[in-house]
């Protein structure tokens, strides 16, 4: 029949731009006894490791969390100027120092806390072993991977007999009734069966202490941007289409339409071929014979048009779906509450924006979430179980100030006589880099007001100082470590 019109697709096969795998769960079939998790942790952190935006966003929390250090504070309860207290809590000092150095002798403290930050982000759950040797008064820490770890269904119930520190100083006992579980590691084909963590000493034992992260009535904890899995796996199948597109060398689509004919085999091949990058730029000769049709009493054989038809209108300069890929970056940096700078997206910072924004980060995200982590860890948990209650464990985060502020300030305290050599130490220590021992000094001379001081310095010390308040810290810090070190208590 004339009027018939057959349609050949030729689909190309030999491109791929990837494949999203299922990834295993180590507990598949043998949850038996064991609450399976909604989002298995292996996948979140597959979906992490594919993702353009959240390792940043991730390492960016490690980083301003645990980069800092660690230090030993004394706990606000206990009285520095009551030298029973104080005395004791120097002891639970020394005993934390310590504690410190051995908890893990592989690895750092920093470390082991940025291993919890990472699980945390990526699947809303961190674990850490507890070993308790039989004849060890602390316990040995180590780094327990979430896609290895389920809790049980069962729980029991027990009355746990816990220590606090009062107000006044003093440890005393709560009895409280608790619920725990107990928690399965599996890495080969065996599975072994930990008990909860409680902050108590339990020499011979092994415990899992579980940090759940966003922690409601849930068993296990969700990473924050849970809630937008779809945008980004979305930008993820972007950037393979991508891939794909500029793989195939950016050609427009087209339909190669021929009426009242059809193309020849070798005309076929040809097309096909066209799609291969590197046929960019050859020619193709192109065939077509006519359709024999009855025309009356005749055969006669019609002569064949070819006409080619655009199934896209414009050659894309550029990847597809490139604002999407930006709205899903805003996404994830919202979910995280982390300007752009702290994943290197910074092209219209200035010092001022850039200073401004990292103020608000410290403080609505990270000096918040460093208080929140450090009790998890180590002064909820940990420290209780070894005994320690009157010191405890901060971590540390950037010194952001504003230096016009800043000398104002100094200006301000200085010129009234508020300002003493003693509020002067821990910025010398800051900007020397060195430890001033206060008792070392007469109490007088650390009373000292700074203008007093400056008054009595030498003509040397002062020449070319001029009246920069932050200069004359700088001079007096210098002073300080010099009569300090004459003292040989540097």
């Amino acid at each position: 029949m004339a009027n018939e019109m057959t349609v050949r697709i030729f689909k190309e096969t030999s491109i791929s731009a990837g494949e999203t795998k299922q990834i295993p769960d180590s507990f598949s079939g043998d949850y038996d006894g064991l609450v399976e998790p909604d989002y298995s942790p292996a996948q979140l952190k597959a979906v992490v490791s594919q993702s353009n935006i959240l390792p940043q966003c991730i390492e960016a929390y490690a980083t301003n969390v645990a980069d800092f250090g660690i230090q030993i504070e004394y706990d606000e309860r206990v009285n520095v100027n009551d030298e029973k207290q104080k005395k004791l809590a120097d002891e639970e000092w020394a005993r934390l120092e310590e504690f410190l150095e051995v908890m893990n002798p592989l690895t750092s403290p920093q470390e082991i806390v940025k291993h919890v930050v990472r699980e945390l982000e990526q699947t809303g759950s961190a674990y850490l072993e507890v070993a308790w040797a039989e004849t060890a008064d602390t316990p040995t820490i180590y780094p327990a991977d979430s896609e290895y770890i389920r809790a049980a269904k069962e729980t029991a119930s027990e009355t746990v007999r816990l220590p606090y520190l009062t107000k006044t100083g003093e440890i005393k006992f709560i009895e409280m009734p608790v619920r725990t579980r107990k928690y399965a590691q599996k890495r080969t084909t065996d599975k072994v069966f930990f008990e909860q963590f409680l902050p108590l000493a339990r020499p011979g034992s092994s415990q899992i202490l579980h940090i759940k992260l966003n922690d409601a009535t849930s068993i296990y904890g969700e990473p924050r941007w849970i809630g937008n899995i779809p945008g980004i796996l979305g930008t993820r199948m972007a950037e393979e289409l991508n891939l794909k597109y500029f793989k195939k060398g950016k050609k427009i689509p087209v339909a190669v339409v021929a009426e009242g004919g059809t193309a020849t085999k070798e005309s076929v091949e040809q097309i096909k071929a066209a799609s291969n990058p590197e046929n960019d730029g050859s020619w193709m000769l192109l065939e077509f014979i006519g359709t024999e049709v009855m025309m009356g009493d005749d055969m006669k054989v019609t002569k064949p048009t070819v006409r080619f038809e655009k199934l896209q209108d414009v050659l894309q300069q550029d990847g597809l779906f490139q604002d999407y890929d930006l709205k899903q970056r805003e996404k994830a940096l919202s979910q995280f509450r982390l300007p752009p700078i702290y994943v290197g997206l910074s092209q219209d910072y200035t010092r001022a924006t850039a200073d401004t924004a990292r103020r608000i980060t410290e403080e609505q995200v990270f000096v918040p979430y460093r208080r929140w982590l450090a009790d998890k860890i180590f002064n909820k948990a940990l420290l209780p179980a070894i005994g320690i209650h009157r010191v405890k464990v901060k971590l540390r985060g950037p010194e952001i100030t504003d230096p016009d502020e800043r000398t104002a300030l100094l200006n301000y305290l200085a010129d009234r006589g508020v300002l003493l050599v003693r509020d002067l130490i821990p910025i010398a220590e800051s900007v020397l880099g060195v430890t001033i021992e206060e008792s070392r000094y007469e109490s007088g001379y650390l009373d000292t007001p700074v203008a007093k001081l400056l008054a009595s310095m030498p003509s040397d010390d002062l020449l070319g100082l001029g009246n920069d308040p932050q200069e004359q810290v700088a001079t007096i810090a210098k002073r300080l470590l010099r009569e300090t070190r004459d003292r040989h208590h540097v």
